[in-house]
């Protein structure tokens, strides 16, 4: 058994588990989807859908439109986009990433993207076919 050294009273108890896991099950803990590195970070998103059209809007604070990639792969829209900031230090990047599914009905030669305030807009239009249509009752 390997003991784990506590540091102190105040240890929080999340950081004490996530050893305990690391170092009983390092195999399983590496695979983790949840556990990321200090430079690499969730983009956080808001996703909305219309008759016509899903947006998603993703908050990237700090980063220029030539460092976001912006990719469409069996219905899986993926943005990727590094912020590097400068210091008196030197510089430091961080790398952002989110990936949400979108579906099958969008159209794959009608996405928009649009960066505006730190704010990135993504409109994913829909297939006619996929669209509702009223259907009256004779």
């Amino acid at each position: 058994m390997k003991l784990i050294r506590h540091d102190s009273f105040f240890n929080d108890p999340w950081t004490d588990l996530d050893r305990l896991f690391e170092s009983t099950l390092p195999e399983l803990y590496q695979w983790n989807p949840w556990r990321q590195g200090a430079t690499t970070r969730s983009l956080p998103l808001d996703v909305y859908e219309t008759d016509s059209e899903r947006v998603i809007r993703l908050e990237v604070p700090g980063v220029r439109k030539k460092d976001i990639a912006i990719e469409l792969e069996n219905a899986v829209l993926s943005v990727k986009a590094k912020r590097v900031d400068k210091t008196e230090g030197g510089e430091s990047s961080i790398d952002l990433s989110r990936s949400v599914s979108v579906g099958d009905d969008v159209d794959p030669d009608n996405i928009k993207a649009q960066l505006e305030n730190g704010i990135l807009t993504v409109r994913l239009h829909k297939r006619e076919h996929a669209k509702p249509k009223q259907i009256t009752i004779s």
